[in-house]
Parts: structure tokens; sequence; C-alpha cells
């Protein structure tokens, strides 16, 4: 878990009341669903165990991508770039959804550096890491990576939040 709280007397019947959980641990991805479940050990008799359990998200799909990073170690031949994808939803998302990486913005100037596609598909709270190879030295700048991006900047796959398909990454010359 990444963290408990003890709550010594409940609400009252039909009320609800806010638990503040200390945080401890890495969150696996952006957007990580976070599940709380109260009565752990059924220590309290309830007409209902089933709402015992919710999550910070709801709905279907949702990706989001985060912990964007450069291997610069081989520049200037190559340059590898990499990104971690998570499924924030209730839903499975299929395999070979697109991941584009951009030199730039890709809704203003930005140019396509390629795509790549994810392998598995990612159940409900599940991340895979996305990488491209790119041939040669990417020039310093800003690198935008999208998911759900057929590098044309078209997605495929109808999400609860569009909002957090996207990660940034600013790398210096080699």
């Amino acid at each position: 878990p990444l963290g408990t709280a003890e709550v010594p007397e409940g609400p009252i019947s039909a009320g609800s009341m806010d638990i503040v959980v200390a945080f401890q641990g890495d969150l696996l991805f952006a957007s990580n669903r976070i599940g709380a479940h109260v009565d752990h050990h059924d220590a309290i008799v309830e007409t209902d165990e089933s709402n015992n359990t919710g999550f910070s998200r709801r709905g279907g799909m949702d990706i989001s991508v985060s912990r964007p990073e450069a291997d610069l170690s081989h520049c200037p031949d190559a340059t590898a770039l990499s990104a971690r994808l998570g499924n924030a939803g209730d839903d499975t998302l299929p395999a070979g959804i697109a991941v584009s990486f951009y030199h730039g913005d890709p809704l203003s100037d930005g140019s396509l550096l390629g795509t790549a596609l994810t392998r598995q598909p990612l159940p409900p709270g599940g991340y895979a890491d996305v990488a491209l190879d790119v041939s040669g030295a990417v020039s310093a700048g800003r690198i935008t990576i999208v998911a759900d991006d057929d590098g044309t900047g078209t997605g495929r796959i109808a999400e609860i939040d569009e909002l957090n398909n996207s990660a940034l990454l600013d790398i210096p010359a080699c």
C-alpha cells in the first residue's frame, strides 16, 4: 500500500468524511489510478460490503504519458527516446497504440521524429515503456511525446481524458 490511516469513528449514517493519508513511494505513471479500501479487515458489520473500494478514476479508456527520457550515449550516431504509457481508465487498452515523438510542438512548427507502437494490451492500472530509436543526433531542444497519435495528430481511441496524452522533454546538444 502507498499509505494507510486509522479512523477512530466513522461518519453518521448516509454521511461522508474526508480522510488524509500520508503518501509513501512513487506512482508508476502519470494519472495513475489510486484505489482506497475501507474496512479492509471486515471489522464493521455492514449491509453492503461491495461499496468499500473506490478508485480515483472512473470510466472507459485513458492513456497517460510520463517519464520521458533520452539516451544520448550513442550520439551523434543515434538517439534513443522513450516514455511511459499508463492506463488510468477502467477498460483495457488494446495493443498497437501509436506514440509519436516530435522535435518541437506538433501543433505549430514541430517535426515528426518517428512513431512507435505499444506491443501488448494495457489493463487498468498497467503501464508500458515505449521507445523510439532515431538514427543520428537529435538537435538540442524540446521533444514532445504524444500518445494515441499516428504521426499526423490523429488518434483512434476515445478517452475519458485527452489532456494527459503528452509529455515534454528538453534535451541538450550531444
